[in-house]
């Protein structure tokens, strides 16, 4: 049982690779920053939120409507 839990956490999480990467995010300056528009990032978060929302659009029209704006604002 050791043998295999030790596998699984070898070969299929990479604890050593994981606990390196958090070591690294923990010694990280955090910088905080408000941009004016959203960013491409951004997008996936508020589809997800808007989903939620109830309204008379359908979540593709309201997706393909805040694609356009921001197509037009990025020029």
């Amino acid at each position: 049982m050791q043998q295999a839990e030790q596998e699984v956490l070898d070969l299929q999480l990479d604890a050593n690779r994981l606990q390196r990467a958090i070591r690294r995010i923990e010694d990280s300056e955090i910088i905080l920053v408000s941009p004016e528009k959203m960013t491409p990032l951004a997008f996936p978060l508020l589809v997800d939120k808007l989903r939620e929302r109830l309204s008379s659009e359908s979540l593709a029209e309201r997706v393909a409507r805040m694609q356009k704006q921001l197509e037009a604002a990025a020029g």
